[in-house]
């Protein structure tokens, strides 16, 4: 139909044949005849009562392809089935995540090469069903979250940990280390792309560069403390993680948890609206609660066989995790893995001579354990500090190639005033004690000859350095300006003047008895003359009375 062709004028019989090859329904032909001979309208986009996207397509189809019929509706759809593969219609309509799970092929994998407890696989989950919690406005209806950790051949449930907190990094390490701690290390550990399963220090290493240049390259991570190699699934592909098989058992079991709310919106039942109200929220179950059901599921997953999935072969995960079956690694100490499992921090930090110390981000931490001597060993060099989850109090000092130093802590704050007398003599103990230490270290290391100004101890020989040092202190100062308070002098003994000579002593007469007895009559006569005299405290009274005396008439 040309664009300019008129529809006035035509019967019903040619206003049918023009729908016809517009492709519209039958009775539009109807409709026009109305329009056009009963209401006298021509333009076909006042004809309100026809479909405005059959106006439009009749419009723009006239345009673009006059006196070409538009097809209907089921030659299109015989076309598109022809023409296009069905694959790409559906990637075209429902999008990536609808091929990647339905359609998209997947690389097969020999379940006979792996073997239970040699691979591990996590992920978290909201669960279906509310518990309460308290608040801070009272009782609250929350839906708790479990973190999973799972082998993938045996389909076991290794860790879980739940939580009514959004699950963090902290709490993936915790049920982590949880597994560790019952089933030893696995070969491999399969995470998301989530940032907190690919934290810096848990999965993906710390690097450390000590050189400007870069040529010294140390990489720290718990997992590479481990020896365990870490995957990652695929982005937004479920059938990666093996977990997910678990979590959809687990919805199954859920609907008969009190306070089910269900998995998705079409699964919402009505009684999910009633637990939600505040005055039903006591009724609902408490975390311990909720924890019991739970652990009852788990064991009931356990126990039931599974013929659906190619790694079980109609076991249930609890057979083909049998002791016997699993893969072993050698273990470690308990030392070894508590330092493994310490999270290292995203920088180096440089020792302070003070304590010593480290400072991270303004948190002061002083080496106060007899491990503290190793650390001066590192003073003003870069060392890499790590954590635990036990406290924030404390942290511990590694080499950056990941040596163990020493423990530092937290400084104990004394009062200003009025210190425990104990504790602060303990400190000034410890801190006289360690400047002792250095001092022999020093006597150790020269001999003394330290003591000696550098331009002597130039020029003296090589084999005088071999025995320790004999110096003489020629003098000292003690000041308050410059650094040395109390500078010393010290030089060979060589170089003090010598001592002058001793002038010859006259031996003592010998005394005989008779002249002892002449002696002790003269000393006698003398004691009797004294006592003739006047007293020594009868002249000063006359003195004192005189010289007052004096003072009196002069005015004083």
């Amino acid at each position: 139909m040309a664009l300019s062709e008129t529809l006035y004028g035509k019967t019903p019989e040619q206003l049918a044949a023009v729908c016809a090859e517009l492709g519209m329904p039958r009775f539009t032909a109807k409709q026009l005849t109305r329009w056009l001979y009963a209401k006298h309208v021509e333009d076909p986009m006042r004809m309100s009562d026809i479909a405005a996207t059959h106006r439009i397509l009749a419009l723009k189809w006239a345009i673009q392809y006059p006196g070409v019929r538009i097809p209907s509706l089921h030659q299109v759809y015989y076309y598109l089935k022809r023409r296009y593969p069905e694959r790409m219609k559906l990637l075209a309509r429902k999008g990536e995540n609808y091929y990647n799970q339905n359609i998209r092929a997947s690389v097969m994998r020999d379940p006979n090469t792996i073997r239970p407890n040699e691979g591990w696989v996590t992920d978290t989950q909201d669960c279906d069903f509310m518990i309460q919690v308290e608040g801070p406005d009272g009782i609250e209806a929350i839906r708790p979250k479990i973190c999973v950790i799972m082998d993938i051949k045996s389909e076991y449930v290794l860790s879980v940990q739940f939580v009514t907190t959004p699950v963090c990094n902290e709490i993936i390490r915790n049920t982590f280390a949880t597994a560790v701690f019952h089933y030893g290390r696995p070969k491999a550990f399969l995470t998301d792309n989530g940032r907190d399963y690919l934290k810096a220090g848990f999965t993906t290493p710390v690097v450390f560069t000590p050189d400007i240049n870069g040529t010294k390259r140390y990489e720290h991570s718990i997992l590479r403390e481990l020896s365990v190699e870490h995957h990652i699934a695929t982005k937004y592909n479920g059938r990666v993680k093996y977990v997910e098989r678990f979590f959809k058992e687990l919805a199954k079991y859920s609907k008969i948890a009190r306070g089910y709310v269900g998995n998705k919106p079409e699964n919402r039942p009505a009684t999910a609206a009633v637990w939600e109200k505040e005055q039903n929220r006591p009724y609902l179950w408490n975390k311990d609660e909720a924890c019991k059901f739970i652990g009852a599921m788990i064991d009931l997953y356990h126990r039931t066989p599974s013929k659906k999935s190619k790694y079980l072969n109609g076991l249930s995960p609890e057979q083909a995790f049998a002791p016997e079956l699993r893969y072993r690694r050698a273990d470690l100490t308990f030392d070894e893995y508590l330092r493994a499992f310490q999270m290292p921090d995203s920088k180096a930090r440089k020792v302070d001579f003070r304590g010593p110390s480290v400072n991270c981000d303004g948190k002061v931490f002083v080496a106060v354990t007899e491990e503290r001597k190793k650390l001066w060993q590192y003073d003003g060099r870069p060392v890499m500090v790590k954590f635990d989850q036990i406290s924030d109090e404390h942290c511990f000092v590694y080499d950056l190639d990941g040596s163990y130093i020493c423990e530092c802590r937290t400084p104990k704050m004394l009062p200003y005033f009025d210190a425990p007398r104990e504790e602060l003599s303990a400190d000034l103990e410890r801190i006289r004690a360690d400047r002792k230490y250095l001092q022999t270290l020093i006597r150790d290391a020269t001999g003394d000859w330290h003591k000696l100004d550098p331009a002597t101890a130039f020029q003296l020989p090589r084999e005088a350095f071999l025995d320790k040092a004999k110096l003489r202190l020629l003098d000292s100062r003690y000041s308050v300006k410059g650094e040395t308070h109390n500078p010393r002098i010290y030089v060979l003994p060589s170089e003090l003047p010598s001592a002058p000579e001793a002038k010859p002593q006259i031996p003592a007469p010998v005394v005989t008895p008779q002249e002892k007895a002449e002696i002790a009559e003269i000393h006698a006569a003398i004691t009797r003359q004294k006592q003739e005299t006047p007293a020594e405290d009868d002249l000063s009274e006359i003195h004192n009375f005189i010289t007052k005396r004096k003072g009196e008439d002069d005015g004083y």
